[in-house]
């Protein structure tokens, strides 16, 4: 867990770990900026940390370049919760940390792009930049000169944006825009939180606050954070910026997390929307081993599909061929693969890796959604041989 974050300036420092056809990763290119996210956070999307492309890919959670490629924006990096992989197990709290009370809603990191503000989540929402935008201008508290300041240093502000109308788990009653941590556009480094602290009061600017408790070791806070209610849990942050989530039985429960055991589809819907990190780290060993299992075989056959369906693509390129032909030429390939080539038809010219993966997506996450005898009708008239739960 403990490893250098990377210097990143340019798209070029990272776009090599994009470009893959079958990588997990891809660009969205908006109107005025480009946005370098993950598609599905699968077990071997976020590798441990042996390169320095290792340690960029937890980077990728929403970096923003502009049109000439520069970067920024830089939110948070992938951090996992305590338990979840082996790098968050045994949490020495003897080293110096701080405890963050671990708010629920959306993460909202601003940035300027042509001197316009903008509030953007991990995607760049415009609703929720909107909605943000709206707040910001009828507050009392002048948030944007608070954020130009910093912008303008080389640091972005990250929020949390939590509102009644933007209900995760946890009810509030008011929204709010509340600071959660301030991190340099470069280098990733982050402000310390008495720092960061220390900015916000000077300028009326609300700030995540800080567990005051006296846990000495991670079991005694674990079992405290368990007994929470009406709070998602919290965040350890360590002197280096690095840090881990631990969230409350109560929380986890209202997500369902242990109710998804009891059926495949829902284990497979789970892993396809990337949700897998809240079971991994409330589950035994046998069942964390069983569903990262089921995790990997999942996405491997998902990227089989993907890869299978660029190859199709290509062959009927190349051989010029008609709908017709395909057909009768195909009617071996899983039928998930021929949809898939079907509804790309009118746009086999140009449709990329990126859009045949979503589609592919959608398409499992639909057979997903329904019932439990539908995933298995679903798996296997699609040959998904080898894939139990």
């Amino acid at each position: 867990m403990n490893y250098e974050f990377p210097n990143i300036t340019h798209i070029d420092d990272v776009k090599h770990l994009v470009e893959n056809f079958d990588s997990d990763f891809f660009l969205k290119e908006k109107e005025n900026f480009d946005v370098i996210d993950y598609q599905v956070a699968f077990g071997d999307t976020f590798p441990p940390i042996n390169t320095n492309d290792d340690a960029i890919k937890r980077e990728f959670r929403g970096l923003i370049f502009d049109k000439e490629g520069n970067l920024i924006r830089r939110p948070y990096h992938k951090f996992f919760n305590v338990n979840e992989r082996d790098e968050t197990k045994n949490i020495d709290l003897s080293h110096a940390h701080t405890i963050l009370e671990k708010l629920d809603g959306s993460m909202i990191c601003f940035f300027l792009i042509d001197d316009e503000s903008y509030w953007g989540t991990k995607l760049a929402s415009e609703e929720f930049h909107q909605d943000v935008k709206k707040f910001v201008k009828e507050s009392e508290i002048d948030y944007d000169a608070f954020c130009r300041k910093l912008y303008k240093k080389g640091y972005n502000p990250i929020f949390e944006w939590i509102s009644p109308n933007n209900r995760i788990v946890v009810k509030y009653k008011e929204p709010q825009l509340i600071v959660t941590a301030i991190r340099h556009i470069v280098t990733g480094a982050y402000m310390p939180y008495e720092t960061v602290k220390g900015i916000c009061e000077d300028h009326g600017i609300p700030c995540v606050k800080a567990y005051e408790g006296n846990q000495k070791n991670m079991e005694d806070l674990i079992k405290h954070t368990s007994l929470l209610e009406q709070e998602e849990g919290y965040v350890i942050v360590f002197a280096d910026g690095h840090r881990v989530k631990i969230k409350g039985e109560w929380y986890c429960h209202l997500h369902k997390v242990k109710s998804y055991f009891d059926y495949e589809k829902d284990i497979a819907k789970l892993c396809l929307m990337g949700d897998c990190d809240d079971i991994l780290s409330m589950v035994d060993e046998d069942d964390r081993i069983k569903l990262e299992n089921y995790e990997h075989d999942l996405s491997m056959i998902l990227k089989k599909y993907v890869q299978d369906t660029l190859f199709s693509v290509c062959c009927v390129k190349y051989k010029d061929m008609t709908r017709k032909e395909f057909s009768l030429s195909r009617s071996h390939l899983p039928p998930v693969i021929r949809a898939c080539v079907f509804n790309n038809w009118d746009r086999l010219e140009s449709v990329t890796s990126m859009q045949i993966h979503e589609g592919m997506l959608s398409s499992f996450l639909n057979a997903s959604s329904y019932s439990h005898n539908k995933w298995a009708d679903f798996k296997k008239k699609n040959y998904f041989t080898g894939l139990e739960w």
